[in-house]
């Protein structure tokens, strides 16, 4: 059985930092989500409560599936880990750099892997916001498209 991870948001966000100290998630960005109906809070007592999964979820870009609607409105089902979260910029100016051992690894590549619908991705303001280890893993797709069979 599934149980929510109910947590605040600055747990949430000590959590995250301590997981990935890089995030580029703030207490701000939570905030819009909420208030676009992208995540859910609960009121409990007097606290506000965030379901870690369905924020996690949302941010991997994952579909929520069907579960009890009181308690997990957006029918989250699985725990879902922290993604690693970049500026879209950031990441792709400096996947080469930060990837050396990926040969063929260019700005191009990561630039074709951001657009790819497998990439989560939200704007934040002005800038993008990617889930870093799914342009990884779609650099490589990519990468590994290109080789030529031996």
């Amino acid at each position: 059985m599934y149980v929510p991870r109910l947590r605040r948001i600055e747990t949430i966000l000590k959590e995250i930092k301590q997981t990935d100290p890089k995030t580029v998630i703030s207490r701000w960005f939570i905030i819009q989500l909420i208030r676009s109906e992208e995540i859910t809070q609960l009121k409990y007592g007097d606290a506000w409560l965030i379901n870690t999964d369905e924020l996690y979820g949302y941010l991997s870009g994952n579909i929520p599936q069907d579960f009890e609607e009181k308690i997990n409105p957006r029918h989250i089902n699985e725990r879902v880990e922290i993604p690693r979260l970049r500026w879209h910029d950031d990441s792709v100016r400096n996947f080469k750099r930060t990837h050396p051992e990926l040969e063929g690894a260019t700005i191009t590549i990561a630039e074709q892997a951001f657009h790819s619908d497998k990439v989560f991705k939200t704007l934040n303001g002005h800038r993008w916001i990617i889930n870093y280890d799914q342009l990884e893993q779609e650099v490589i797709r990519i990468l590994n498209e290109k080789q030529p069979p031996s």
